[in-house]
Protein backbone atom coordinates (compact mmCIF):
# COMPACT_ATOMS: atom_id res chain seq x y z
CA UNK A 1 0.00 0.00 0.00
CA UNK A 2 1.38 3.69 -0.44
CA UNK A 3 2.38 5.84 2.35
CA UNK A 4 -1.01 7.38 2.40
CA UNK A 5 -3.18 4.02 3.40
CA UNK A 6 -0.79 3.43 6.37
CA UNK A 7 -0.79 4.67 9.82
CA UNK A 8 2.65 4.11 11.88
CA UNK A 9 1.85 3.04 15.83
CA UNK A 10 5.75 2.16 15.90
CA UNK A 11 7.39 2.08 13.12
CA UNK A 12 8.58 -0.62 11.46
CA UNK A 13 6.55 -3.23 14.33
CA UNK A 14 3.08 -1.94 14.87
CA UNK A 15 0.97 0.16 11.83
CA UNK A 16 -2.82 0.56 10.45
CA UNK A 17 -3.27 -0.32 6.88
CA UNK A 18 -6.78 0.66 4.99
CA UNK A 19 -8.33 -0.55 1.93
CA UNK A 20 -9.05 1.68 -0.69
CA UNK A 21 -12.47 2.31 0.90
CA UNK A 22 -11.70 2.08 4.22
CA UNK A 23 -14.18 -0.38 5.28
CA UNK A 24 -11.36 -3.06 6.14
CA UNK A 25 -8.32 -1.64 8.33
CA UNK A 26 -5.46 -4.13 9.53
CA UNK A 27 -3.70 -3.70 12.64
CA UNK A 28 -0.29 -5.54 11.30
CA UNK A 29 2.39 -6.47 14.10
CA UNK A 30 6.04 -7.00 13.23
CA UNK A 31 7.57 -7.89 16.69
CA UNK A 32 10.27 -10.39 15.29
CA UNK A 33 13.49 -9.57 17.88
CA UNK A 34 11.05 -11.48 20.41
CA UNK A 35 8.38 -13.55 18.00
CA UNK A 36 5.33 -11.21 18.43
CA UNK A 37 5.41 -10.75 22.17
CA UNK A 38 4.06 -7.92 23.43
CA UNK A 39 6.21 -5.07 24.75
CA UNK A 40 5.28 -2.92 27.17
CA UNK A 41 5.38 0.23 24.15
CA UNK A 42 3.12 -1.91 22.10
CA UNK A 43 0.36 -2.69 25.32
CA UNK A 44 0.20 1.38 25.62
CA UNK A 45 -0.40 1.91 21.94
CA UNK A 46 -2.76 -1.23 21.69
CA UNK A 47 -4.47 0.56 24.50
CA UNK A 48 -4.70 3.93 23.11
CA UNK A 49 -6.21 2.64 19.97
CA UNK A 50 -8.63 1.29 21.64
CA UNK A 51 -9.76 4.12 23.49
CA UNK A 52 -10.04 5.71 19.91
CA UNK A 53 -12.08 3.73 18.56
CA UNK A 54 -14.66 3.06 21.35
CA UNK A 55 -14.61 7.33 21.17
CA UNK A 56 -12.69 8.34 23.90
CA UNK A 57 -10.08 9.78 22.41
CA UNK A 58 -10.87 11.71 19.43
CA UNK A 59 -7.59 13.21 19.28
CA UNK A 60 -5.62 9.50 18.09
CA UNK A 61 -4.55 10.38 14.60
CA UNK A 62 -6.11 6.70 13.55
CA UNK A 63 -9.64 8.66 13.79
CA UNK A 64 -8.77 10.40 10.88
CA UNK A 65 -7.19 7.76 9.08
CA UNK A 66 -9.63 5.24 9.25
CA UNK A 67 -12.55 7.11 9.01
CA UNK A 68 -14.48 5.12 11.55
CA UNK A 69 -17.70 5.64 10.58
CA UNK A 70 -16.80 4.12 7.27
CA UNK A 71 -15.01 0.98 9.38
CA UNK A 72 -16.94 -2.97 9.04
CA UNK A 73 -13.67 -4.71 9.56
CA UNK A 74 -10.21 -4.77 11.62
CA UNK A 75 -8.00 -7.32 10.68
CA UNK A 76 -5.29 -8.70 12.83
CA UNK A 77 -2.46 -9.70 10.89
CA UNK A 78 1.09 -10.94 11.52
CA UNK A 79 4.46 -10.38 9.80
CA UNK A 80 6.21 -12.55 11.82
CA UNK A 81 7.00 -15.80 9.83
CA UNK A 82 5.11 -18.92 12.00
CA UNK A 83 3.49 -16.76 14.58
CA UNK A 84 0.23 -14.61 14.56
CA UNK A 85 1.42 -13.12 18.49
CA UNK A 86 2.84 -14.55 21.81
CA UNK A 87 2.54 -13.05 25.26
CA UNK A 88 3.18 -10.14 27.32
CA UNK A 89 7.40 -9.85 26.00
CA UNK A 90 9.11 -11.51 29.52
CA UNK A 91 12.01 -9.02 29.14
CA UNK A 92 9.70 -6.59 29.69
CA UNK A 93 7.84 -8.01 32.17
CA UNK A 94 10.79 -9.05 34.28
CA UNK A 95 11.21 -5.11 35.14
CA UNK A 96 7.97 -4.27 36.29
CA UNK A 97 6.94 -3.74 39.48
CA UNK A 98 3.50 -4.63 40.69
CA UNK A 99 1.66 -1.22 40.08
CA UNK A 100 3.06 -1.24 36.08
CA UNK A 101 2.33 -4.71 35.96
CA UNK A 102 -1.20 -3.84 36.75
CA UNK A 103 -1.06 -0.91 34.26
CA UNK A 104 0.15 -3.21 31.49
CA UNK A 105 -2.81 -6.13 32.05
CA UNK A 106 -5.21 -3.69 31.78
CA UNK A 107 -4.20 -1.72 28.57
CA UNK A 108 -4.32 -5.31 27.22
CA UNK A 109 -7.45 -6.26 28.64
CA UNK A 110 -8.91 -2.52 27.41
CA UNK A 111 -7.65 -3.83 23.76
CA UNK A 112 -9.34 -7.28 23.80
CA UNK A 113 -12.73 -5.74 25.15
CA UNK A 114 -12.47 -3.61 21.51
CA UNK A 115 -12.06 -7.12 19.71
CA UNK A 116 -14.96 -8.44 21.70
CA UNK A 117 -17.65 -5.74 21.58
CA UNK A 118 -16.47 -3.03 18.82
CA UNK A 119 -19.20 -2.10 16.21
CA UNK A 120 -17.15 -3.48 13.20
CA UNK A 121 -16.00 -6.87 13.05
CA UNK A 122 -13.08 -8.42 14.04
CA UNK A 123 -10.91 -10.96 12.51
CA UNK A 124 -7.41 -12.51 13.00
CA UNK A 125 -5.75 -13.77 10.41
CA UNK A 126 -4.08 -17.14 11.90
CA UNK A 127 -0.57 -17.78 10.16
CA UNK A 128 0.52 -19.61 12.73
CA UNK A 129 0.96 -20.39 16.83
CA UNK A 130 -0.66 -17.77 18.93
CA UNK A 131 0.75 -18.80 22.83
CA UNK A 132 -0.73 -17.37 26.38
CA UNK A 133 -2.11 -13.95 25.59
CA UNK A 134 -1.70 -13.99 21.97
CA UNK A 135 -4.42 -17.20 22.14
CA UNK A 136 -6.42 -14.44 24.34
CA UNK A 137 -6.23 -11.87 21.53
CA UNK A 138 -6.96 -14.79 18.50
CA UNK A 139 -10.13 -15.92 20.80
CA UNK A 140 -11.10 -12.46 21.13
CA UNK A 141 -11.87 -11.88 17.81
CA UNK A 142 -15.52 -12.42 16.31
CA UNK A 143 -13.50 -14.40 12.94
CA UNK A 144 -10.46 -16.29 12.74
CA UNK A 145 -9.11 -17.44 8.87
CA UNK A 146 -6.77 -19.67 9.03
CA UNK A 147 -3.71 -18.94 6.20
CA UNK A 148 -1.58 -21.80 7.69
CA UNK A 149 -1.26 -25.12 8.02
CA UNK A 150 0.73 -24.64 11.04
CA UNK A 151 -1.75 -22.71 13.35
CA UNK A 152 -2.16 -23.66 16.95
CA UNK A 153 -3.40 -21.74 19.90
CA UNK A 154 -1.74 -22.91 22.98
CA UNK A 155 -2.67 -22.23 26.68
CA UNK A 156 1.22 -21.32 28.13
CA UNK A 157 -0.20 -19.48 30.98
CA UNK A 158 0.08 -22.19 33.85
CA UNK A 159 3.21 -22.81 32.39
CA UNK A 160 4.32 -19.19 33.69
CA UNK A 161 2.40 -19.68 37.38
CA UNK A 162 -0.72 -17.62 35.97
CA UNK A 163 -4.15 -17.97 34.72
CA UNK A 164 -5.16 -15.91 31.44
CA UNK A 165 -5.28 -12.09 32.37
CA UNK A 166 -6.67 -10.85 29.16
CA UNK A 167 -10.13 -12.02 29.32
CA UNK A 168 -9.84 -15.51 27.55
CA UNK A 169 -11.63 -17.39 30.34
CA UNK A 170 -14.91 -15.42 29.30
CA UNK A 171 -14.25 -16.23 25.74
CA UNK A 172 -13.78 -19.79 26.36
CA UNK A 173 -17.52 -19.91 28.26
CA UNK A 174 -18.58 -17.82 25.67
CA UNK A 175 -17.13 -20.07 22.25
CA UNK A 176 -17.95 -22.98 24.06
CA UNK A 177 -14.55 -24.49 23.57
CA UNK A 178 -14.72 -26.67 26.81
CA UNK A 179 -17.95 -26.58 27.79
CA UNK A 180 -17.93 -26.62 31.81
CA UNK A 181 -16.09 -24.28 34.03
CA UNK A 182 -14.57 -27.27 35.19
CA UNK A 183 -13.32 -28.65 32.00
CA UNK A 184 -12.02 -25.30 31.35
CA UNK A 185 -9.61 -25.07 34.41
CA UNK A 186 -8.52 -28.64 33.57
CA UNK A 187 -7.97 -27.47 29.95
CA UNK A 188 -5.86 -24.84 30.90
CA UNK A 189 -4.08 -26.48 34.26
CA UNK A 190 -2.64 -29.24 31.65
CA UNK A 191 -1.92 -26.04 29.14
CA UNK A 192 -3.86 -27.92 26.57
CA UNK A 193 -2.78 -26.95 23.25
CA UNK A 194 -5.26 -26.68 19.57
CA UNK A 195 -4.05 -27.66 16.51
CA UNK A 196 -5.98 -26.61 13.43
CA UNK A 197 -8.05 -29.67 13.42
CA UNK A 198 -9.10 -29.03 16.93
CA UNK A 199 -9.68 -25.56 16.45
CA UNK A 200 -11.58 -26.80 13.40
CA UNK A 201 -13.50 -29.26 15.74
CA UNK A 202 -14.77 -26.98 18.32
CA UNK A 203 -15.70 -24.34 15.12
CA UNK A 204 -13.22 -21.98 15.94
CA UNK A 205 -11.85 -21.48 12.75
CA UNK A 206 -14.54 -19.52 10.21
CA UNK A 207 -12.54 -20.01 6.86
CA UNK A 208 -9.57 -21.55 6.00
CA UNK A 209 -6.77 -20.94 2.90
CA UNK A 210 -4.06 -22.24 4.08
CA UNK A 211 -3.97 -24.24 0.87
CA UNK A 212 -4.41 -21.88 -1.43
CA UNK A 213 -1.82 -20.64 -3.79
CA UNK A 214 -1.45 -17.40 -2.25
CA UNK A 215 -3.42 -18.05 1.29
CA UNK A 216 -2.99 -14.13 2.74
CA UNK A 217 -4.62 -12.49 -0.68
CA UNK A 218 -7.19 -15.61 -1.14
CA UNK A 219 -8.50 -14.46 3.05
CA UNK A 220 -8.02 -10.41 2.10
CA UNK A 221 -10.38 -11.25 -0.87
CA UNK A 222 -12.72 -13.18 0.90
CA UNK A 223 -13.24 -10.50 3.64
CA UNK A 224 -13.72 -8.27 0.45
CA UNK A 225 -16.40 -9.77 -0.54
CA UNK A 226 -17.66 -10.13 3.35
CA UNK A 227 -17.65 -6.86 3.77
CA UNK A 228 -20.02 -6.14 0.16
CA UNK A 229 -22.57 -8.42 1.85
CA UNK A 230 -22.63 -6.73 5.39
CA UNK A 231 -22.83 -3.20 3.60
CA UNK A 232 -26.29 -4.79 2.17
CA UNK A 233 -27.45 -4.93 5.56
CA UNK A 234 -28.63 -1.63 6.80
CA UNK A 235 -26.73 0.27 9.50
CA UNK A 236 -29.47 0.23 12.20
CA UNK A 237 -30.16 -3.38 11.94
CA UNK A 238 -26.81 -4.13 11.91
CA UNK A 239 -25.77 -2.50 14.57
CA UNK A 240 -28.48 -4.26 16.73
CA UNK A 241 -27.16 -7.79 15.58
CA UNK A 242 -23.77 -7.55 15.86
CA UNK A 243 -22.90 -4.77 18.67
CA UNK A 244 -26.48 -4.80 20.69
CA UNK A 245 -27.06 -8.52 20.81
CA UNK A 246 -24.17 -10.73 22.16
CA UNK A 247 -24.25 -8.16 24.81
CA UNK A 248 -27.46 -9.36 26.53
CA UNK A 249 -27.41 -12.58 28.83
CA UNK A 250 -29.59 -15.69 27.63
CA UNK A 251 -32.93 -15.12 29.52
CA UNK A 252 -33.16 -11.38 27.56
CA UNK A 253 -32.59 -12.71 24.11
CA UNK A 254 -36.21 -13.84 22.98
CA UNK A 255 -37.93 -10.95 23.88
CA UNK A 256 -35.00 -9.17 21.96
CA UNK A 257 -34.85 -10.88 19.14
CA UNK A 258 -39.19 -10.29 19.03
CA UNK A 259 -38.86 -6.79 19.45
CA UNK A 260 -36.19 -6.36 17.18
CA UNK A 261 -38.03 -7.89 14.47
CA UNK A 262 -41.15 -5.87 14.59
CA UNK A 263 -38.91 -2.73 14.79
CA UNK A 264 -37.93 -4.08 11.29
CA UNK A 265 -40.38 -6.06 9.57
CA UNK A 266 -42.64 -4.65 6.28
CA UNK A 267 -40.82 -1.25 7.84
CA UNK A 268 -39.12 1.25 5.01
CA UNK A 269 -36.00 -1.11 4.13
CA UNK A 270 -38.06 -4.37 4.38
CA UNK A 271 -40.51 -3.12 1.85
CA UNK A 272 -38.13 -1.59 -0.65
CA UNK A 273 -36.04 -4.82 -0.70
CA UNK A 274 -39.33 -6.50 -1.29
CA UNK A 275 -40.40 -4.49 -4.46
CA UNK A 276 -36.86 -4.51 -5.83
CA UNK A 277 -36.97 -8.46 -5.94
CA UNK A 278 -40.69 -8.57 -7.31
CA UNK A 279 -39.64 -6.19 -9.91
CA UNK A 280 -36.40 -8.43 -10.62
CA UNK A 281 -38.65 -11.43 -10.46
CA UNK A 282 -40.77 -9.28 -13.05
CA UNK A 283 -38.02 -8.58 -15.58
CA UNK A 284 -36.94 -11.75 -15.65
CA UNK A 285 -40.16 -13.86 -16.57
CA UNK A 286 -40.14 -11.00 -19.34
CA UNK A 287 -36.67 -11.57 -20.50
CA UNK A 288 -37.46 -15.00 -20.62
Amino acid sequence: MTSTNRLDLIPQQLWLTVNPDRTIATLNFQLEKNRNAISTAVAAELSALSEALAGDNNQHPAIEFLEKEKLMVLALRSGCKGVFLSGGNLYDLATLSAEEGELFTNQMRRFTDLLRSSPFVTVALLNGISAGGGAEIALATDLRLSISNNVQIQFAQTHWGVPAGWGMMSDLSRKSIFGSERRRGIAMAAQEGLDLEGLCLRQLIDARFENNDSPEDAAVAWLEAFVERLSRCPEPLRKSLIVDRPLLPADKLPDFDKNLFEQFWLKTVHRARIQEYLEMRTKKKKDS
